[in-house]
C-alpha cells in the first residue's frame, strides 16, 4: 500500500545494523547487544549532503537558502540518516528524484526512532509507485522540518531531473 513497513541497515565499517519499524520503535545491535535506537543530540545545524558532481548545483542552492547550517559529505542514504541518528547532522537534502530503493530503509529507520522523512515538496513518501522514484528527499531531526522546506521552496529550491 505504499507505506514503509521495516527498514534494516547494515553498516558494517560501524560495526552496526540498525532496525526501524515505523510506528514501533528502532533499534541498533552491534557487538555489546541490541538496544533501542534514539536520536542522538548534537550537529542539529550540520547539512549532510551527497558528494556527487550531479547533485553540486542544488546543494548550492540549498545552503543559500539555508546559511545557517554548516556542510557535510557522505556517501549513501543510508550512512547519511546514521549521521543523523548519532548526532553527527541535523538534516539531509536531495534535491533531485531518487530510486525508491536508495530511500526505503533508512527513511524507515529515521522514521521509527522519531525523525522526519518527507520528499522535497514536504509531502509523504510513497513506495512501489510506478517508475520507482521519489521526488527528492529530505531526512531530518529537526523540529522545523517543514518550516526548512518552506524556506528552501521561498529561496527557490526545487526539484531538477
Amino acid at each position: 500500500d505504499g507505506e514503509l513497513r521495516l527498514g534494516i541497515l547494515d553498516l558494517p565499517a560501524e560495526g552496526l545494523c540498525l532496525v526501524g519499524v515505523p510506528g514501533s520503535g528502532a533499534w541498533r545491535i552491534d557487538s555489546a547487544g541490541e538496544h533501542a535506537l534514539e536520536i542522538a543530540t548534537g550537529g542539529e545545524d550540520v547539512l549532510i549532503a551527497s558528494q556527487s558532481r550531479r547533485n553540486r548545483d542544488g546543494v548550492n542552492r540549498i545552503q543559500q537558502a539555508l546559511p545557517e547550517f554548516a556542510l557535510a559529505t557522505a556517501h549513501s542514504v543510508g550512512i547519511k540518516a546514521w549521521r543523523i541518528l548519532n548526532g553527527s547532522a541535523g538534516l539531509y537534502v536531495h534535491p533531485r528524484t531518487i530510486a525508491e530503493w536508495d530511500v526505503a530503509a533508512p527513511a524507515a529507520v529515521l522514521l521509527a526512532a522519531g525523525g522526519s522523512a518527507s520528499d522535497l515538496a514536504g509531502g509523504h513518501l510513497r513506495f512501489n509507485q510506478a517508475g520507482a522514484r521519489c521526488p527528492g528527499l529530505v531526512l531530518s531531526k529537526r523540529a522545523d522540518h517543514h518550516a526548512l522546506i518552506a524556506r528552501m521552496q521561498g529561496a527557490g529550491v526545487e526539484l531538477t531531473a
